[in-house]
C-alpha cells in the first residue's frame, strides 16, 4: 500500500511540475467557444435593429432650385429632347413654355408624330406648321382639319397638288379656281379645268394655263 501511495504521489509531483514549466515557458491555451443558437438570434437582432435605425434617419430637405437653375434646367431638356427626338424631355421644361412649345414642334416634326402637336400651347402657327408639315410628309388630308386659319385651306391646296387630286381642291373656298389650275399645270392637262363647272371659273383656269404653257 505504501509503495501504491508513493507512485501516485510520484505521478501527481511530476503533472505539477510539467504544468508549472508550461506556465512559466509562457504556452498558451486557446479555447474555442462556440456561441449558442440563442446568442446568433441575438446578435442578429442587433444588427437588424442598427440597420433600421440608419435607415430611419430624417432626410435633409433639399432647398429649391433658383429661377436661374431652372432655366438652364429648362435648355437642358431642350437640347436633349431635339437631341434625341424624345418628348419626355420637352415635357419637363418647366418655365421657358416658349422653348417647351418649339421643343415639341421640331421633335413631332422629326418623327412625323401628329399627336405631340397637341403640346403646343402659346404659339398657334407653330401648331399650324406642325400639322402641316406633317400632313404633307404622311400625305394626310385629315390633319388639314386640325389647322386653324388662312393655313387650313394652304393645306388643302398644297396635297391636292402634291396627290394630283382635284377633289381636296373643294375645301377650299378663295383659291379654289387656283387650286384646279395647279393641278392641271401638275399633270400638264388643261381638260383639268372643265371640273370647276362654273363657265367663268373654267375660264380664269384656262387663263393661268396658258399663261404658263
Amino acid at each position: 500500500m505504501i509503495l501504491i501511495f508513493l507512485n501516485n504521489m510520484s505521478k501527481l509531483i511530476v503533472l505539477t511540475l510539467i504544468l508549472t514549466i508550461l506556465v512559466i515557458s509562457g504556452c498558451n491555451v486557446n479555447i474555442e467557444i462556440t456561441p449558442s443558437n440563442n446568442e446568433v438570434q441575438e446578435t442578429v437582432q442587433e444588427q437588424n435593429q442598427e440597420t433600421q435605425q440608419q435607415t430611419e434617419q430624417p432626410v435633409h430637405n433639399v432647398e429649391p432650385l433658383t429661377r436661374e437653375e431652372k432655366l438652364t434646367r429648362d435648355q437642358q431638356n431642350y437640347d436633349w429632347g431635339i437631341q434625341n427626338s424624345n418628348p419626355a424631355f420637352c415635357e419637363k421644361i418647366e418655365l421657358d413654355t416658349l422653348n417647351k412649345d418649339d421643343c415639341f414642334y421640331k421633335v413631332a416634326v422629326d418623327i412625323n408624330d401628329p399627336s405631340l402637336c397637341e403640346n403646343i400651347r402659346l404659339m398657334s402657327h407653330k401648331k399650324n406648321d406642325c400639322y402641316l408639315e406633317i400632313a404633307l410628309f404622311i400625305q394626310d388630308p385629315s390633319l388639314c382639319l386640325k389647322i386653324e386659319g388662312y393655313k387650313h385651306q394652304d393645306c388643302y391646296e398644297k396635297l391636292a397638288i402634291l396627290l394630283k387630286d382635284t377633289s381636296l381642291c373643294e375645301n377650299i373656298e378663295e383659291r379654289r379656281v387656283l387650286c384646279y389650275n395647279q393641278v392641271a399645270l401638275k399633270l400638264k392637262d388643261i381638260s383639268i379645268c372643265d371640273e370647276l363647272g362654273s363657265q367663268s371659273d373654267i375660264d380664269e383656269c384656262e387663263r393661268l394655263y396658258n399663261a404658263v404653257y
